[in-house]
């Protein structure tokens, strides 16, 4: 319905977050009409997914336990897909990057690109299911926990508001977005309250 030219929230209705209607578009746009193109995402996703497990998993603890994970982490995924295009399909590829992006930023002293991936993650999740963020949240309590131990609460501020940059790099396109479609406090009512 997106890609006839109706208006999500006002002409289209669900009570999905907005996320998920602009995916199915884009699925839909790359295979023509059909399911092939949803089907190509979902792979897609899934191989970035399992590739980036490995990576972590594989430098903290070696191949065989890295191979091990995401072999189980595979067939567990059945369980949570169902059929697929499931918001929490989507979700768990913004998890898993913040948790790549984080794990790789342990090393590194300046976590302003890390950081703005982490806050932009969080946001794009919250816009497929708001209550599908706990990973994120997880992550930014302990940027401030690991912030803290090293020198303090003052250097927790910067990297705050790199996280919070990234927010605001998801949330003032797609606010803007409904807000200039007249659909703004649908949207809000539909997908979050």
């Amino acid at each position: 319905e997106l890609l006839r030219g109706k208006e999500l929230y006002t002409q289209i209705w669900d009570s999905k977050g907005p996320m998920i209607f602009f995916i199915n578009a884009l699925g839909f746009w790359l295979g023509s009409g059909s399911r092939w193109g949803l089907w190509f995402i979902e792979l897609i996703l899934l191989i970035i997914d399992l590739s980036l497990l490995y990576s972590v998993l594989n430098k903290k603890w070696g191949h065989a336990v890295a191979l091990l994970g995401i072999t189980a982490g595979a067939f567990t995924l059945l369980m949570v897909f169902g059929k697929g295009n499931t918001v929490e399909e989507y979700s768990i590829f913004f998890s898993i990057i913040s948790i790549y992006v984080f794990y790789r930023g342990l090393s590194k002293e300046d976590h302003r690109i890390s950081d703005i991936i982490i806050g932009a993650s969080m946001a794009a999740s919250f816009y497929l299911r708001a209550n599908n963020i706990g990973v994120e949240l997880v992550i930014i309590l302990l940027i401030i926990i690991q912030a803290w131990k090293k020198k303090g609460f003052k250097p927790i501020w910067p990297r705050l508001a790199w996280l919070i940059l990234g927010t605001l790099m998801v949330n003032i396109p797609t606010l803007l977005y409904f807000y200039l479609h007249g659909s703004l406090e649908e949207m809000l009512i539909a997908s979050i309250f």
